[in-house]
């Protein structure tokens, strides 16, 4: 839910290769429901489409009704009839998605809800004629920029400029100054004035509408086709659409350039590495919600003290992870931190876990449901029976723990941290690779990624923006 409307993502699929890589970035606490239009007859890509629902619950299937032909425009016809509720949000999401940038939901739902007057609300779209031609001041491509109908044609056309345009955003996509854009709005008037003779749209592989409007206008009873109603014919209605260019994805192909990028192996740009990202508090875990990334360890949301971090570091291999038991919190490990102290006054009941009788982890945003506060976070959960939740989670996330390891360490005094500590971290003799985020300069071994910082802003999740670009770069390498 967001602002008392339902939030609904509906997908027309559906082609395995490109869906395996979206599918695990659509990821937003709003979302409600994930509809799967269902409208191929492949028959591994089916076996694909309905093995989804067992790692995500929000999935729902629609289906074609059997007097309807599967990949027509009656079958389209038909999914739009069931995005008309009037109290809902919808995303209509083009199958071949192949990154959608962290918060791109959010931002997209706050925007349309303050800018209620245009019909749809599009991202910036790598790999999408109009959005293309936005971009021709500031990436290259091979075609004369004086004819805008005849640059959206061509690059609309030519696998060259597609597989261009994918490589470098796969290079250089955290440079987001090069992507982003300013709002632009178009209408019957400037889509005109941007075709010329040559009539181009802007292709809808990323739109979100409000229900409500799509049943005023009366979308499923287009008469030739979804996009030439929704990026033309829709105008007449005297609205406009927009595309809001802080938000950003990219789609993988047209049919006139899918042969050759699938030649060049483009989508291997953009499947998701499996990482293994070990933090020693919650800035590991807030890099794999920026980055849409599923939990793949249960140290996620934990806290870990220096001791039991290093010693993890040391001894990684040797630890048996399946022999756990279920902790409380020790009052004095944490006694420093002002949020926990005070989260541990307030009945929070804070739980833990004990790792082989060696490594001890602290769930420090799951809570027992009777804390009474008025300083929640956002990020905190309340359960009935925290210490089910916790270990539910543990096993959960364990399972997925296949990865070699990568620690995330970010040294605040207020997680326990000391010069003493740093310095011992420094001497560690192991194979294992460390990103230390620290305010301490001293000699470190080639296997400690380090990112200087005074450490001033004590906000996990500020860190970890502040730094995204070199971590990225970092798991990157780490992963290849």
């Amino acid at each position: 839910m967001y602002n008392n409307y339902k939030v609904k993502v509906l997908i027309f699929a559906g082609r395995k290769d490109t869906m395996s890589i979206l599918m695990p970035q659509i990821k937003s606490d709003y979302i409600d429901e994930i509809i799967i239009g269902v409208n191929t007859n492949n028959q591994e890509d089916l076996k694909f489409i309905y093995s989804l629902k067992d790692n995500e619950p929000k999935i729902t299937y629609l289906e074609v009704p059997n007097n309807i032909r599967r990949c027509s425009q009656e079958s389209f016809r038909f999914f739009y009839t069931k995005m008309e509720d009037e109290d809902t949000i919808y995303f209509k999401l083009d199958d071949d998605l192949i990154y959608i940038e962290p918060g791109y939901f959010e931002k997209t739902l706050k925007f349309r809800c303050e800018n209620p007057e245009y019909i749809c609300v599009y991202p910036m779209i790598i790999n999408n004629p109009l959005c293309n031609y936005l971009l021709r001041n500031d990436i290259p491509m091979k075609y004369k920029k004086d004819n805008p109908g005849e640059f959206m044609f061509a690059t609309w056309k030519d696998p060259d400029v597609a597989e261009h345009l994918l490589s470098l955003f796969a290079r250089f996509k955290n440079e987001k100054d090069l992507w982003h854009i300013k709002n632009f709005e178009f209408g019957k008037e400037q889509n005109y004035h941007l075709s010329g003779e040559r009539i181009i749209r802007p292709s809808i592989n990323a739109i979100c509408f409000f229900g409500k409007d799509f049943k005023e206008l009366n979308v499923k009873n287009y008469q030739i086709d979804d996009e030439e109603f929704l990026t033309n014919q829709v105008f007449n209605c005297g609205r406009k659409s927009i595309i809001y260019g802080d938000t950003l994805v990219t789609h993988y192909a047209f049919f006139t350039q899918r042969n050759y990028l699938n030649s060049k192996n483009i989508l291997n740009l953009y499947k998701m590495k499996k990482i293994n990202l070990i933090g020693n508090n919650c800035g590991s875990a807030f890099y794999y919600k920026k980055m849409n990334l599923e939990f793949t360890n249960p140290f996620t949301w934990a806290a870990v003290t220096p001791k039991d971090m290093i010693y993890l570091i040391k001894n990684y291999d040797d630890i048996n992870f399946n022999k756990f038991k279920i902790i409380d919190l020790d009052k004095e490990i944490f006694k420093t931190n002002n949020l926990i102290t005070q989260k541990i006054n307030e009945g929070g009941d804070i739980k833990g876990i004990t790792i082989d009788d060696k490594v001890s982890l602290y769930y420090t945003h799951y809570l027992s449901n009777k804390i009474k506060s008025n300083n929640k976070e956002d990020i905190d959960v309340y359960c009935e029976n925290n210490e089910k939740y916790v270990m539910d989670k543990y096993i959960k996330r364990l399972k997925r723990m296949t990865e070699k390891p990568l620690f995330l360490i970010i040294t605040y005094p207020h997680h326990n941290w000391s010069k003493s500590d740093v310095e011992e971290l420094s001497k560690i003799e192991t194979d294992k690779s460390i990103i230390l985020i620290t305010n301490y300069n001293m000699k470190f071994k080639e296997n400690v990624h380090l990112i200087y910082d005074n450490l001033a802003d004590l906000n996990s999740s500020n860190m970890i923006d502040k730094h995204i670009s070199e971590i990225n770069s970092i798991i990157e390498n780490y992963y290849m």
